[in-house]
């Protein structure tokens, strides 16, 4: 009801007569400003015989993936693995909390109080151990493109070498 009180209020207050305007644009009926063009513009691009290539690359693995994003895979597949843990010990304690009253009382309406809790209980607690062992299988192989990707960037000769064409010294 709000929204259609506001949908109404907008139509009532935008005026009937908008349209769009017939004439073309003309540059020459702006008005030019007091300040004087500058000669020359405020940057420029200036490329030397290296090119473009002033920044080093990241390094990315085949996939296309930097090392920041691989790091990130890693630490969700972490996350999801601890909290699926997490799951897992909150269905083990309802799962224990329900064996517990079962055990304790013989009232019929308890009982079944406890076997819902047992139900209940395991399957939290197998939905966490699926949950366990797909993020398991995914952080194995993650860590080891991260550190696969890791010493082939490091491992790279990073001396200092003496660059004919250019005449400077590369690091």
């Amino acid at each position: 009801m709000r929204y259609l009180v506001g949908f109404v209020s907008a139509l009532v207050v935008v005026p009937v007569g908008v349209s769009a305007q017939d004439a073309e644009f003309n540059a020459e009926e702006l008005v030019p400003s007091s300040e004087p063009a500058p000669e020359a513009p405020a940057l420029q691009l200036k490329l030397d015989e290296a090119g473009v290539g002033v920044a080093p690359r990241l390094p990315r693995t085949p996939d296309g993936d930097t090392l920041e994003e691989m790091e990130l895979r890693v630490k969700r597949a972490r996350i999801g693995l601890w909290s699926t843990a997490g799951a897992t010990l909150v269905g083990l304690a309802v799962f224990g909390a329900g064996v517990a009253r079962g055990r304790s009382s013989r009232d019929l309406d308890k009982v079944v109080d406890a076997s819902v809790l047992v139900v209940s209980g395991m399957v939290v607690m197998i939905t966490g151990a699926a949950g366990i062992i797909t993020c398991g299988a995914l952080l194995g192989p993650r860590k080891k493109e991260l550190r696969e990707a890791r010493r082939a960037h490091y491992a790279t000769q990073r001396r200092a070498r003496w660059d004919l064409a250019h005449s400077r010294l590369l690091f």
